[in-house]
């Protein structure tokens, strides 16, 4: 059961990039697919908001064992979908997300260190 996430978060395309960033969508849906096949991740969740700003019109949620997340955001594979990302997106940003056990994990450990600092 996936104890972490990772939130892949973007804005609006660059102007004149519209078909970069189509394309570079689906090569995201495929990597993903990919990476589930493999049991690298459990499962994947795209939204698109309807109405956006410009800061966030849509996100992906990644679900897994944290161990095997951090391996994946840290392949250069990865890394290589984050430029290119950044490069064909506004505000393009990928974050570490706690679910499941590792949410009330990493909420025992804040408690612990919220109670010795009074």
């Amino acid at each position: 059961m996936a104890n972490a996430a990772i939130v892949v978060m973007w804005g609006a395309h660059i102007p004149g990039r519209e078909l970069k960033s189509l394309e570079l969508f689906q090569e995201g849906m495929q990597f993903f697919a990919k990476l589930k096949e493999k049991g690298e991740i459990e499962s994947v969740e795209t939204v698109i908001l309807r109405n956006p700003g410009a800061d966030l019109v849509g996100f992906n949620i990644i679900r897994g064992d944290r161990e095997k997340l951090l391996k994946v955001q840290n392949s250069p594979e990865a890394r290589r979908f984050d430029f290119r990302s950044g490069l064909l997106f506004h505000n393009f940003r990928t974050v570490e997300a706690f679910i499941g056990d590792g949410l009330q994990q990493m909420m025992t450990e804040w408690a612990t260190v919220a109670k010795e600092l009074g």
